[in-house]
C-alpha cells in the first residue's frame, strides 16, 4: 500500500513539473518581451575590424516607440563619419508580419525601401545584418530546447531556432540559430548562425547587459558583438548613451522625417 501511495506521489510530481516546464515558444517570446521599451533615445558606436584588425568607426543616433499592439518603430541617423552622416534608418518591427524598413541615403535624396528578402545584407558594411538588427516572426521557424549550458556566467536554455523552408533561409541569412537564453532575465546572451551546410559561420554574444526599466523589468544589451567566422571580420555596438522618453512624436518614424537633413 505504501508503495502504491509513493508511486502515485512521484507521479503528481513529474507531472507538475511537466506542467511547469516552459516551451521554446515561451522562452521565445519573453526574451522578445524583456528587451521591449515604452519609449527610448541611444548614441551607439558601431565599430567594424578586418582580419588585419584594420577598424571603421561609426556613431548613430537612435529613437524608437512601443505601440499598444507591440509594433516597435525606430529611427536611426548616422552622425560620424563624414562619408556616412545623415544616412538614415527606419523600420517597423511588427510581431505577426514581415518588418518594414526604409534605408536613407543623402546622396541620392530619397529612401530605399528594403524587401524582406534583404534580411540578409549587411547593415552600413558592418557584420550585423538587417535581420540582426531588426526583429523576426516567429512562425517562420521551428523550435526545440537542446539542453542547458553556462554563459558568461549565466544558466541559460540552449534553444535550436531552425528555420522552416530554404526560402526562410535565405531571406535571415542562416539556416539555423543555436540561441542561449538567460534562465535568471530571459536576455539572449549568445547566438551561433549555421549556414545551409550545417557550418558555424556566424557567433554573436552580448558581453554587457543593463536593466532599463526597473519598473516593467525591461532589459537592453549594451554591447554586442559578432564575429564571421567565414572571413574574419567582427562588429560591435556599445550603447555610449541610452535614455527612456515618453510621448515621442509618432512623425519621427515616416519617410518624410527620414529624408530630412
Amino acid at each position: 500500500m505504501k508503495i502504491k501511495k509513493s508511486i502515485l506521489i512521484l507521479f503528481f510530481i513529474v507531472i507538475n513539473l511537466t506542467m511547469l516546464a516552459e516551451t521554446p515558444i515561451e522562452i521565445i517570446n519573453k526574451s522578445r518581451d524583456v528587451i521591449k521599451l515604452n519609449g527610448v533615445e541611444m548614441i551607439i558606436s558601431l565599430i567594424t575590424k578586418d582580419r588585419n584588425n584594420n577598424v571603421r568607426k561609426q556613431k548613430i543616433a537612435s529613437i524608437s516607440k512601443l505601440y499598444s499592439d507591440n509594433t516597435e518603430k525606430k529611427i536611426m541617423r548616422f552622425l560620424y563619419p563624414t562619408d556616412v552622416k545623415g544616412t538614415g534608418f527606419l523600420s517597423y518591427d511588427y510581431e505577426k508580419k514581415d518588418d518594414l524598413m526604409w534605408l536613407y541615403l543623402p546622396s541620392l535624396r530619397k529612401s530605399r525601401k528594403i524587401a524582406a528578402s534583404e534580411r540578409s545584407k549587411s547593415f552600413m558594411g558592418s557584420e550585423f545584418s538587417y535581420s540582426d538588427i531588426t526583429s523576426f516572426k516567429i512562425e517562420d521557424f521551428k523550435y526545440s530546447i537542446l539542453g542547458e549550458e553556462n554563459i558568461n556566467g549565466e544558466k541559460c536554455w540552449k534553444l535550436e531556432q531552425k528555420s522552416k523552408n530554404d526560402d526562410i533561409a535565405d531571406d535571415y541569412g542562416f539556416f539555423k540559430k543555436i540561441v542561449y537564453i538567460s534562465k535568471r532575465n530571459y536576455m539572449v546572451m549568445k547566438t551561433e548562425s549555421y549556414d545551409e551546410d550545417d557550418e558555424l559561420c556566424k557567433v554573436m554574444e552580448a558581453l554587457g547587459i543593463k536593466k532599463i526599466d526597473v519598473k516593467r523589468n525591461r532589459y537592453r544589451a549594451t554591447h554586442l558583438i559578432i564575429k564571421n567566422l567565414d572571413n574574419g571580420r567582427s562588429s560591435e555596438m556599445i550603447i555610449e548613451k541610452i535614455k527612456l522618453r515618453e510621448n515621442i512624436k509618432d512623425s519621427y518614424f515616416t519617410t518624410r522625417f527620414l529624408e530630412r537633413n
